[in-house]
This record gives structure tokens, sequence and C-alpha cells, in this order.
């Protein structure tokens, strides 16, 4: 399967769990990876024929700034679930998003997911 990936995404958002995270917007930032057959893309050079990244990256910063989740694993699922709903093409994804500065010792705190879509 082919793949298209969208990295360093930032945008700002209310997360966390702590009183004192929810009274500010804190600084988070997405990788995806989406799985989708680029083999008419790549030879029609058709806007078309995949995903508009673009439109998706503006997506998922709105996601994620509306937003008022208390786990990013909450926000990773919504994130998941609104890349699935963006175009049939679209056979998976996989989602990180890390949270600079969350972690007391560390660089980053991050939760990844992976879905796709079922097959019934």
């Amino acid at each position: 399967m082919d793949r298209i990936f969208i990295q360093n995404l930032a945008a700002h958002a209310v997360i966390g769990t702590l009183p004192e995270e929810r009274q500010r917007r804190q600084r988070i930032v997405f990788d995806v990876e989406l799985e989708i057959d680029l083999a008419r893309a790549a030879a029609d050079d058709d806007l078309g024929a995949t995903v508009d990244y673009s439109a998706l990256e503006l997506e998922l910063v709105r996601l994620a700034e509306n937003s008022a989740f208390s786990l990013l694993e909450a926000l990773a699922g919504a994130a998941a679930e609104l890349i699935l709903a963006a175009s049939p093409r679209i056979a998976g994804c996989r989602v990180r998003i890390a949270k600079p500065g969350a972690s007391r010792h560390g660089a980053r705190i991050a939760v990844e997911l992976e879905r796709s879509r079922s097959h019934e």
C-alpha cells in the first residue's frame, strides 16, 4: 500500500487532565500516515485520484483547536475518524500526537494509534 505523510503539523489545543492544563491551550504536534493507493494519481497527475492533504491539514488543526479532550488518546481517535471520513480512498491511517513539554524528564509525551476501514 502507498502512503502519504503529514509530519510536524502543529496546533494549539486545550488538552490534559490537570486543572492548569484546562485553562490554556498547549502546543501539540501531529504526525499522520495515510494508507492509500496512489497508482492512478502517480500515472495521471490528477488531484482527484488522491487526497487533498492541504485540506486535511486544515481539518486536523481545526479539530484540535476546537476540541477540549482530556486525553491525547481521545484526540487521536477523533483525528483518525476525521481522516477516514475525509475520503473513501484512504484505506487506513496512523496518527501520532505529541505534547511537547508534557514530560517532566523527557522531551515530549506522544500517543500513536492505527485505524483502518472495516471490510465487512
